[in-house]
């Protein structure tokens, strides 16, 4: 069995962590909230890679508004993880290491009720199989290392030493690489009668191939040198569409926080990212400023997403519903595998 590793040169990294109201966080929430309940798509500007194929429109459509709708959990976090309560875990936690962890379980429970909550738009196999990956027990299937994010570089190195491609299933010339999702059958339950006789993966998108994968991995550390500024988050993303290949479904699936931004205008002369990057404004209710680390956010943001389609764990028979839902799940996961180590940081440092 073939294995691929996905190394990623890093060089001079420097993640650096440098009060938005509860009022108005709630007033975000609500109108996202909103939103969907109204079935309304979360996009603006028509986007390039959206043109001209009505089929992939509305895919990365559904992908960005599933990603809206996870970014309410950031808004949520600050409630259900009050500050007093991270403290508490934080003193009972014999290391930093057992900290983040417990804490990344924690926040995954809040994910985990925004999409019993707001998730209706979502297909019943999706919610059935959500509904049995959030009652179990979940297993953190990598070292923490939460004091080595004291030095950057060995941050962004211990989340990339995991993004790898391991055991290819089913490894025939005509069928390599991974499957995001099986089908787009209308009740997404079964592959519907437009497949019948093409195919169990008619309706799908092409497989995600090794050689994609390491395009991907590639820029990361490009995503942390850009901060998170819209131009040259949206060349890197650019330049790995031409390279790549990429079906612009698995951008919107496998990237979907670099999309945004990508898609979103500049932000205003005061640098007030916070009506359309959340993190940031839920980071200074916990004490601490991300501003600094957006970019190195992403990038833990995409590695999750690639280390979810690569873990054995991943279930890619169903529909891109239940795609979304696990590759979204991980995204989420890294980023506060990233927020929850450089709270602990700062915790120990005395710095906010």
């Amino acid at each position: 069995m073939k294995k691929y590793l996905l190394t990623i040169g890093i060089g001079a990294m420097l993640l650096q962590v440098s009060c938005d109201s509860l009022q108005q966080d709630e007033v975000l929430l609500e109108e996202n909230q909103a939103l969907l309940e109204s079935g309304e798509l979360t996009t603006g500007e028509e986007n390039l890679r959206k043109k001209g194929n009505v089929e992939t429109t509305w895919k990365v459509e559904k992908a960005e508004k599933f990603y809206r709708m996870t970014e309410n959990t950031y808004y949520l976090l600050p409630s259900n993880l009050p500050l007093e309560k991270v403290n508490r875990i934080y003193e009972s936690n014999r290391s930093e290491d057992q900290f983040v962890e417990e804490m990344i379980r924690e926040s995954l429970k809040v994910f985990d009720s925004n999409i019993s909550r707001y998730g209706r738009f979502l297909s019943p196999l999706s919610r059935r199989n959500h509904q049995a990956l959030a009652g179990g027990e979940h297993e953190v299937e990598y070292d923490i290392v939460a004091a080595k994010f004291l030095d950057e570089d060995e941050a962004l190195a211990s989340m990339a030493g995991y993004l790898k491609i391991d055991d290819i299933q089913g490894e025939s010339p005509d069928n390599k690489g991974f499957p995001i999702f099986k089908f787009v059958g209308n009740n997404s339950t079964q592959t519907g009668e437009d497949c019948k006789g093409k195919g169990s993966w008619c309706d799908s998108i092409p497989r995600i191939q090794p050689s994609q994968l390491e395009e991907m991995v590639a820029i990361l550390p490009v995503l942390k040198r850009a901060q998170g500024l819209t131009r040259p988050t949206t060349a890197a993303l650019q330049n790995l569409e031409l390279s790549a290949g990429l079906d612009p479904v698995s951008i919107g699936l496998l990237l979907p926080a670099v999309q945004k931004i990508a898609d979103n205008p500049t932000p205003r002369a005061d640098a007030d990212h916070s009506r359309w990057i959340p993190i940031l404004s839920t980071a200074r209710r916990y004490g601490f400023d991300m501003n600094e680390s957006l970019g190195t956010f992403l990038a833990f943001g995409a590695g999750g997403s690639i280390f979810g389609l690569t873990n054995e764990k991943y279930d890619a028979s169903g529909d891109m519903d239940w795609a979304a839902v696990q590759l979204n799940r991980r995204r989420f996961e890294f980023e506060m595998w990233l927020f929850w180590s450089k709270w602990a940081q700062n915790k120990k440092t005395g710095s906010g």
